[in-house]
C-alpha cells in the first residue's frame, strides 16, 4: 500500500522517455506494485492506476500505455505483444449496474469485466476501452473512439459519423 502511494503520488509524475533514468525509475515502481511488464514495454509519464487493478494488469513485449492514460477498475487487463496505444487512453474495467427492488429500493451492484487486447494493435488518442472487451489481432482503434464492444481481428474501428455538409455561398 504505502509503495503504492510512493507510485501515485511520485513516481507517475517523473518525466523521461525511453532510456532516461525516469522511465527506468517508473518502470522498477510498476513493476513493484505488481503491474506484469514484458520486455521492451513501456508505460507512460503521469499514466494513472486505481489500486484495486494494479495486480491485474499484464503487458507483452513491445507494447506500451501512452501519457496521461487512466486505468480503473478490478477486472484484469491483457495487453499483447506490439501494442501501441497513444496517450489519454482510459481502460475501465468495472461499472455500477443499478436497479430496484419489488419495493423500489434502489439496489448499486459493482460488476466487473475484463479487457483484452490482441497482437499488433494500434490505439489512438483519448479513446476509451470498457469491459468486458476483446480487441482482435491487427485492428486499429482511431482516436475519440469508445470501444464498448468486441472487435474482431483485421478492423478499423472509428466511433465518430463524418457527415459532410457543404456550406453554400449567397449566389447559389
Amino acid at each position: 500500500m504505502i509503495i503504492y502511494a510512493i507510485y501515485s503520488l511520485f513516481i507517475k509524475n517523473i518525466p523521461g522517455g525511453n532510456g532516461t533514468i525516469g522511465k527506468k525509475i517508473r518502470r522498477f515502481f510498476q513493476k513493484l506494485i505488481g503491474v506484469k511488464l514484458g520486455k521492451n514495454s513501456v508505460i507512460g509519464y503521469k499514466t494513472y492506476f486505481s489500486y484495486q487493478i494494479r495486480k491485474k494488469i499484464k503487458i507483452g513485449q513491445n507494447s506500451g500505455i501512452g501519457s496521461f492514460s487512466h486505468v480503473f477498475g478490478n477486472g484484469n487487463i491483457k495487453i499483447g505483444n506490439n501494442v501501441i496505444s497513444g496517450p489519454k487512453v482510459t481502460f475501465i474495467t468495472r461499472w455500477h449496474e443499478i436497479s430496484y427492488d419489488s419495493s423500489g429500493n434502489k439496489e448499486n451492484i459493482m460488476r466487473s469485466g475484463d479487457i483484452e487486447i490482441h497482437d499488433d494493435v494500434f490505439i489512438g488518442t483519448n479513446v476509451t476501452i470498457l469491459p468486458n472487451v476483446v480487441i482482435g489481432e491487427k485492428s486499429i482503434i482511431a482516436s475519440g473512439t469508445t470501444v464498448y464492444k468486441s472487435i474482431p481481428e483485421g478492423s478499423f474501428v472509428t466511433s465518430a459519423k463524418i457527415e459532410i455538409n457543404r456550406i453554400k455561398n449567397k449566389n447559389e
